[in-house]
């Protein structure tokens, strides 16, 4: 869980820390203040609450946000400046931080 705020800790579906970004908010049992990446799969929630959570996750530092809409077998890809790109079957999904990473955007929906 990350503290994102003085009220306000989220649990994204799936994140990534650099080592540097390991330091336990005291006795909280909490990160902070957010991971590189954070991955959120989208099954029922609202797309305000959507949008509000990948924000915040951006304005605490995340580099990358990554929306994934199962039903849909699309990723959303947010960089840190909150600019966006939807990504389908063959496309690739690159995040430029992070060399050598490119998956079909396929891949993330295999077995499901």
């Amino acid at each position: 869980m990350y503290e994102l705020a003085d009220t306000e800790a989220r649990i994204p579906d799936l994140s990534v820390m650099l080592n540097e970004q390991l330091v336990e908010v005291e006795g909280e049992g909490l990160y902070g203040p957010a991971p590189v990446l954070a991955v959120e799969v989208v099954s029922s929630e609202s797309a305000a609450a959507l949008e509000n959570k990948v924000e915040l996750y951006l304005e605490k530092g995340c580099r990358t946000v990554l929306a994934l809409y199962p039903d849909q077998r699309s990723v959303r890809l947010f960089d840190r400046t909150g600019a966006s790109r939807l990504l389908r079957g063959d496309q690739l999904v690159e995040i430029d931080w992070l060399a050598g990473f490119a998956v079909p955007t396929e891949r993330f929906f295999k077995g499901v």
